[in-house]
């Protein structure tokens, strides 16, 4: 959650965050979609229930209309892939050096597979 990184110095007002007389831009993943920006940075990416991906359960309604055949955390890893690509500089993530989120594992194999 965006509040969870806000102290004094920082106010969040309309989307915009505002610190030390820099505004920057605040929206979902959902909202990003087709948009570009110098750059991006991912919150929470943390592996909870809030975290990215969200491990919150579907509802018994949504499980029995849409059968599981998808790899876990499928539409939450697009969506992940969609956040890394909206910058045309650099894309930080922040999380939890001790509760890394999946995605952030994946990546760090990738990486040391690469180099």
């Amino acid at each position: 959650d965006i509040y969870d990184y806000l102290n004094k110095e920082i106010t969040l007002e309309n989307n915009l965050i505002k610190y030390k007389e820099r505004i920057f831009n605040y929206m979902t993943i959902h909202k990003s979609k087709g948009l570009e920006f110098d750059n991006v940075i991912l919150l929470n990416c943390n592996d909870n229930i809030m975290g990215f991906p969200n491990k919150i359960e579907d509802s018994p309604i949504i499980k029995k209309t849409f059968k599981n055949t998808e790899m876990k955390f499928a539409e939450e890893r697009r969506l992940f892939y969609v956040a890394l690509t909206r910058t045309k500089n650099v894309v930080y993530l922040l999380y939890n050096k001790n509760s890394p989120s999946v995605f952030i594992k994946e990546i760090k194999k990738i990486i040391k597979k690469t180099f």
